[in-house]
Parts: C-alpha cells; sequence; structure tokens
C-alpha cells in the first residue's frame, strides 16, 4: 500500500503531510489552519474538517441566528456565567460603575443609544461606548460612541505601532 492511500481526513495532499482541505471553502491549507478535534470519534488526524477562517463565519452565522441567541441566553444564566460577571465587577468596581453611569444615562435619556451614531472609524455603526478618559468618577459620562472593532484598536494600541513600524 502506498502512503497516499494511507492517509486519514485529506491531511495528506498532493504528497505533503501538512496539508488538508476544508470541507467548507473546499480550499486546501496548512494544518495549522485547522483547530484541533479532541473527540476519538470524528478525525483521526486530529484536527476539525472545517479551516479556522470558515468556522469563525459559521460561528458568526450561528450567534446570529434564533438558535444561537438562545444558546446564548441560556448560557448567560448558568452558574459559571454568573460567576464570571461576578469576578469581573468584584476585579473592575470602576469600570462597573462607568458603565451603570452610561446605561442609566441612556435610560434618562441624556446620552443617545450608541447604535444610532457612527463610529469615528466610519466603517460602521457603533455598537457600544468607549471611556476615553478612562472610568474615574469624573469622566463616566466622558464617552464616545464606537464599533467592536475600532473598540479594539483603541484598547490595544501595541498593535497599531506595531503595523506602523511594518
Amino acid at each position: 500500500m502506498d502512503s497516499s492511500s494511507s492517509h486519514t481526513c485529506g491531511a495528506f495532499f498532493m504528497g505533503v503531510k501538512s496539508m488538508k482541505i476544508c470541507t467548507r471553502c473546499h480550499q486546501p491549507k496548512e494544518i495549522t489552519e485547522f483547530y484541533p478535534d479532541r473527540s476519538d470519534h470524528r478525525s483521526k488526524c486530529g484536527r476539525k474538517s472545517v479551516c479556522k477562517s470558515c468556522q469563525k463565519i459559521q460561528r458568526a452565522e450561528y450567534l446570529q441566528s434564533e438558535g444561537g441567541r438562545a444558546a446564548v441566553r441560556r448560557w448567560a444564566k448558568t452558574k459559571i456565567a454568573k460567576d464570571i460577571g461576578k469576578r469581573y465587577r468584584l476585579r473592575h468596581p470602576e469600570r462597573r460603575k462607568a458603565k451603570d453611569a452610561v446605561y442609566q444615562a441612556i435610560q434618562k435619556g441624556e446620552l443617545a443609544r450608541p447604535d444610532t451614531k457612527q463610529c469615528p472609524c466610519g466603517d460602521h455603526k457603533a455598537e457600544h461606548y468607549h471611556h476615553y478618559k478612562g472610568y474615574d468618577k469624573k469622566h463616566r459620562l466622558d464617552v464616545m460612541a464606537v464599533c467592536r472593532k475600532y473598540h479594539k484598536e483603541l484598547h490595544n494600541p501595541i498593535h497599531d505601532t506595531e503595523e506602523q513600524a511594518k
């Protein structure tokens, strides 16, 4: 028996053992582009059948579906989820107070809902508020409406400086 007929799960592509074909996009990719599959019965090569980028798309689509939203609501009611929230509130009391102040200002009509505004990046509609002056009591309502992507960039300036150095 030759080596190409003894392969499993597509991990042997065109004579190279480190390649696998994604079952969603049908593109050959490096084996490292697939998440590990720890279930014994699914994949003998130890990797998922869908590549990481396709799996991220699948997850986003699922979370937008009614079933995905219901799963998130069910998870939020679990003891683990509640414990995570409790630990966050204990570790970051000023952040929690600042977020609560913004929420109350929105409820009172002092602040517009963030989804009614455009993100400063110009690409997306804003999804939540960013405390650009910090979380101190005097700056709790010093916020700007941003999308998730831009908010992540604001909190990770190291990434931006690395890209500029390239």
